[in-house]
């Protein structure tokens, strides 16, 4: 090959380095809990072992080891100013307005301005954490089990830490906090924006602290995630549409996942997005890149690397010695923050200020952003739209789905000014917004949860709501922060489902199509039509499947995400499996393990093989990985076959029960909890329990009929019918006598009906 091809892998915090400790083979016995009553399975504590060091001795090792975190934290940015001097990392500013593959993906992949700080703290303590282990010739849990060398580390990294300490609302105040503390009133940070992700399986890096999974279990190099994807997610014919699920299923899933995760990547000198591939030879190393290989001969990559940036870490609550945990910007609830915004800066900034509404425009869109470089326009009636979700404009369906709810917002808070004009701006904005979010949770739990996990595994976990009545399943002991594998493998099963193709049907049902690829981070399609594109949109999401849920992955998204003008894209597959890798997300089989499935000794698929998997995907696993440990969790849990009634397979069905049944125990404003501070009266209740999708779509867009479950295609058991058909959300409910002066105080405020509850 003539052209030489830097591979820009892991400087500071982490080199793949292979730690004996790492790959020693430490087997547990880890199955979750059978519901009640703890959700989240828990490791036994490691044996206690006392370091024989003095406390002279630990000072200097972490002065040593902070030191070098320091110094390397140095030399990065050094690196990062030279090759942003080079034009190798670019901004989308002046006269650079291309839109490139590589920032496409990190206009996805955005990062708060606030998070910066944060971010060079948490390289710092990484490093140095990684460092002295070195120096101590220690396990890294082992150093953590010792309360000498805790209290010392904690003294001398005082100037890397900014601990977290929100100032939480008085104990009566109703609603949530914007950035998600204070639900718990004992672990105030639990399920808050900007804080790592947990995790229910021990990581998997391989120096122990932070460097990517690279190797498997013999020290040999894993399979490149393309090879992965072209083995095993490359449809061989076009993709199946699935035979239950609607196309409103694939993007409704997706916006709710928006709600619970969004992990940023790094970023270069003066926020500039990183470029990892490079053609001339370079001698440096850069700590945030991770570089997908392209094996030779691909029949869609020339390239021999596509670029990967590593996840933005996040900083321990307490900067305590740790590993590298991938940082969350959203709330760990499910409380319509893709609306709202996950902090109080953005939500302030969406409000019209005025009767409790967000600002919209005449179209019934989101208003403009302040940033209108932030999405590719391709006419003069496009602009870049402002949601509580940076990631608006990843696909127009996404757009789509997040104006149902703008519409829906605004409705309910005029309708509620109305038959409440005593109640000023802030109650009425509080209100409605609680009311959303309940309806998110309802929705989510209802009607579109049990087609994904199947009734066994609804029921397993508890996950069901009540059809009536309260339900109060609070449980402070249980820890709602949103999981590192549910997220970068689990919940990505809806990947499979994206269809090749958009559509926008009018209102004579004449169809256009838009190819996905030509879709991502353009709001073009929404302003079709004379601005009616989300209608359009909208009739199509309803009346037509998504693309079926399995191992295949569409051409648009596995060869072409985010294509640029010079034909260069991304494999959203290879991506998922690389993203697993950098987050040290262990193998299949330690996922099998902690969930109490049968683990695989062999690649077949019979007793003691790959039991879930089908046949051919099992045979094909077997020619890219020695071991079935080795296997990358989103590649075999994607290949599993289906749980009765569900979308996805055992692993993947006990990763994401879990997860949901931890945000339902663990969230204290859980809609159906009896508790009448923060809850609702029984009436209010049961009014959101039969209200549906299928009618708040139809209160939203301009559209006659709908069927009764939206995720599901329109059959003989799920017929189109008249929007009028279906039950409504009666916000006379809702309406308060006044009766004193301070409405924030439930006490005070009657309602019509009963009040019920106790206090929390």
């Amino acid at each position: 090959m003539t052209r030489h091809l830097v591979w820009l892998i892991l400087g500071l915090c982490c080199g793949v380095v292979r730690s004996e400790y790492n790959s020693s083979k430490q087997k547990r016995s880890i199955g979750p809990p059978p519901p009640p009553p703890s959700p989240t399975p828990h490791l036994p504590p490691p044996p206690f072992h006392r370091l024989l060091f003095s406390d002279h001795e630990l000072e200097a090792a972490i002065q040593q080891a902070l030191s070098v975190g320091h110094l390397e934290l140095k030399e990065q940015r050094v690196l990062d100013q030279l090759f942003y001097r080079q034009g190798v990392d670019e901004k989308r500013e002046g006269n650079n307005k291309k839109w490139t593959n590589v920032h496409q993906m990190a206009n996805f992949r955005w990062l708060k301005r606030v998070s910066y700080s944060e971010i060079e703290q948490a390289l710092v303590s990484i490093r140095a954490t990684k460092e002295l282990v070195n120096i101590l010739k220690t396990p890294l849990h082992i150093l953590k089990s010792q309360p000498n060398l805790v209290m010392i580390w904690r003294k001398m990294s005082r100037h890397i830490c900014s601990p977290r300490n929100p100032v939480c609302p008085p104990p009566d105040y109703p609603y949530r906090t914007a950035d998600g503390s204070c639900n718990n009133p004992e672990n105030i940070l639990w399920g808050m924006s900007n804080r790592p992700q947990k995790r229910y399986v021990p990581a998997d890096y391989h120096d122990g602290v932070c460097a990517p999974r690279t190797l498997d279990k013999r020290g040999v190099p894993l399979p490149s995630p393309r090879l992965v994807s072209n083995v095993i997610h490359q449809a061989a014919v076009c993709n199946l549409q699935d035979k239950r699920l609607s196309a409103f299923a694939m993007q409704w899933g997706q916006n709710l996942d928006h709600d619970f995760i969004d992990t940023p990547t790094l970023k270069g000198h003066d926020g500039a997005d990183i470029t990892c591939c490079r053609k001339e030879n370079s001698p440096h190393v850069r700590a945030a890149c991770f570089p997908i290989f392209v094996p030779s001969g691909d029949h869609r990559f020339k390239s021999p690397c596509m670029s990967f940036v590593r996840s933005v870490p996040g900083l321990d609550d307490l900067c305590d010695l740790g590993i590298r945990d991938p940082v969350n910007q959203a709330t760990s609830f499910i409380d319509a923050s893709f609306l709202y915004g996950a902090d109080k800066e953005t939500m302030d900034s969406l409000r019209l200020l005025k009767g409790g509404l967000l600002k919209i425009n005449n179209l019934g869109y989101f208003s403009a952003d302040e940033d209108q470089e932030k999405c590719m326009k391709s006419t003069p009636e496009d602009y870049c739209m402002k949601s509580g979700d940076n990631r608006i404009h990843i696909l127009p369906t996404l757009a789509t789905v997040q104006v149902i709810y703008l519409r829906e917002h605004n409705r309910i808070a005029t309708i509620l000014g109305k038959i409440n004009p005593h109640w000023d701006d802030e109650i009425i904005f509080q209100e409605t917004r609680k009311i959303v979010a309940a309806v998110v949770q309802h929705v989510a739990y209802t009607e579109y949860l049990p087609h994904i996990l199947g009734p066994a595994t609804m029921t397993k976990y508890g996950l069901y709501s009540t059809p009536k009545g309260f339900n109060t399943v609070y449980n402070p002991a249980v820890n709602p922060t949103t999981a590192n594998g549910f997220g970068a493998a689990a919940y990505r099963f809806g990947h499979s489902m994206i269809p090749g193709e958009v559509f926008l049907y009018n209102h004579k049902l004449q169809q256009k199509a838009i190819k996905i690829e030509y879709s991502f981070n353009r709001p073009t399609a929404l302003m079709d039509d004379f601005g009616r594109g989300a209608d359009n949109i909208c009739r199509w999401l309803v009346r037509d499947g998504a693309a079926k849920s399995d191992r295949f992955v569409e051409p648009g998204v596995r060869d072409n995400l985010f294509l640029d003008e010079d034909g260069e894209s991304f494999d959203l597959a290879a991506v998922n499996i690389q993203r697993g890798r950098d987050h040290g997300i262990p193998g299949y089989n330690a996922w099998r393990e902690w969930c109490g499935l049968p683990i695989a000794v062999h690649f077949g698929s019979g007793p003691g093989g790959l039991v879930d998997l089908h046949p051919d995907a099992a045979m094909l696993m077997s020619k890219l990985y020695r071991s079935p440990d080795d296997i990358d969790l989103y590649a075999a849990g994607l290949s599993e076959r289906h749980m009765r009634g569900g979308s996805v397979g055992p692993t993947f069905a006990c990763i994401i029960g879990i997860q949901f049944k931890e945000w339902k125990e663990g969230d204290r404003f859980w809609y159906e909890n009896m508790f009448l501070k923060t809850g609702f009266t029984l009436p209010q209740l049961n009014q959101i329990k039969q209200y549906s999708m299928a009618k708040m779509t139809c209160r939203n867009m301009n559209d006659p009929e709908v069927t009764h479950n939206v995720f599901l295609q329109p059959s003989e058991r799920n017929p189109l019918v008249p929007c009028d058909s279906l039950p409504d959300l009666n916000l006379n409910f809702w309406r308060q006598f006044p009766k004193l002066a301070n409405p924030f105080v439930p006490e005070t405020m009657l309602f019509t009906g009963l009040k019920y509850g106790k206090y929390v």
